[in-house]
């Protein structure tokens, strides 16, 4: 689709098994058709022919004790597939969560993925700081799903992202789905006084249930601090879209090559 260089910063590949299961929650929850159906490989080769050249892969864990063998298959994946860009699953009550993390990143995770809505969890719960140290320590990054994306939760805050950002500053943070549909002007409150904050535009870019004609604003006036992703492939609609839809904001190279792949490479720590 394109020649310019592009990192996909919010990508889902699991197990069948369990991105089957993910497909059903939303299919019979919210009623989405679910489009995409490939092994591994078909889903990288979708994403490559959009001219994706690098995919943040993120897991995460909706119950105790299935991390470890989701981390174990993403590496597996990891090293099939170089250009996979992994980003652990931790549970608030998986044991032992400090030596699983350090594990990982000495096998070349880049960090760590908390989907508090899956969860139930807030993103301040205590249970994660000996995750966080560690994060801020090596100066890695936490993608927090930290908004009502798809639908409101009660486990979301940006007050309590905003505790982690003063807790742990050398953690970077990018907070999935520009924080929509609750609390886009807050986290770019966020992002206005924080350095180690981004926001990743996973379901929302050509997304036909939303209206994103006021987002053109934010990206030309936040462009060193938005990173590409799709959510791909737990979307019903195709990626390509997103990026047409971003094509069509006309922000120019420099701003364009920002969000499509250089704040990423910042966020991966390059």
């Amino acid at each position: 689709m394109s020649k310019q260089k592009i990192i996909d910063g919010h990508v889902h590949l699991l197990p069948d098994k369990l991105l089957r299961a993910i497909y059903r929650w939303f299919e019979e929850n919210l009623g989405w058709e679910m489009p995409f159906h490939y092994d591994l490989e078909g889903y990288l080769s979708y994403l490559g022919e959009l001219g994706i050249s690098e995919v943040m892969a993120l897991g995460y864990a909706h119950k105790a004790g299935m991390s470890g063998g989701l981390n174990e298959w993403l590496f597996n994946a990891k090293e099939k597939y170089p250009w996979i860009r992994p980003y652990l699953a931790v549970h608030q009550d998986d044991l032992e969560k400090g030596k699983m993390v350090r594990e990982y990143l000495s096998k070349g995770f880049l960090g760590v993925k908390v989907h508090c809505f899956v969860q139930k969890v807030g993103a301040d719960d205590p249970r994660f700081f000996e995750v966080f140290k560690i994060l801020a320590e090596e100066e890695k990054g936490l993608v927090l799903h930290g908004s009502g994306m798809p639908i409101t939760a009660e486990f979301v805050n940006p007050d309590q992202v905003k505790k982690l950002l003063k807790a742990f500053p050398g953690m970077k943070i990018m907070v999935a789905h520009l924080g929509l549909p609750d609390y886009l002007k807050e986290y770019l409150r966020l992002v206005d006084k924080y350095e180690n904050l981004w926001l990743d535009t996973a379901y929302v870019l050509g997304n036909p249930k939303f209206n994103n004609k006021g987002l053109r604003t934010v990206f030309l006036n936040y462009a060193e601090r938005i990173i590409y992703g799709s959510d791909f492939p737990i979307m019903d609609y195709s990626p390509k879209r997103a990026l047409e839809e971003l094509y069509s904001f006309n922000l120019g190279q420099e701003k364009e090559d920002l969000i499509l792949y250089k704040n990423a490479e910042e966020f991966m720590g390059r």
